[in-house]
């Protein structure tokens, strides 16, 4: 099995990367990031994430608040 040989890039261009052929390559890249900004779904899928987290966050803390004993400060 043979390797293929790197293109060469032009003078001072940075080589381009393997996701970016892969991304020309299969019709995706720079599109469907914008589609995906553009139509909410990222907005969409933050807002899950924050649902989901948001209570387990609060029963961590809670749990953790149970496993320290509250002293009040006595003052002389």
């Amino acid at each position: 099995m043979s390797t293929p040989a790197p293109t060469a890039s032009p003078q001072g261009a940075a080589p381009e990367s393997d996701l970016a052929r892969f991304a020309q390559r299969n019709g995706s890249g720079p599109k469907v990031v914008a589609a995906t900004f553009r139509d909410g779904f990222w907005d969409l899928t933050t807002f899950l994430q924050f649902l989901f987290h948001l209570p387990v966050m609060l029963l961590l803390l809670w749990l953790l608040g149970m496993t320290f004993d509250f002293v009040p400060p006595v003052q002389p």
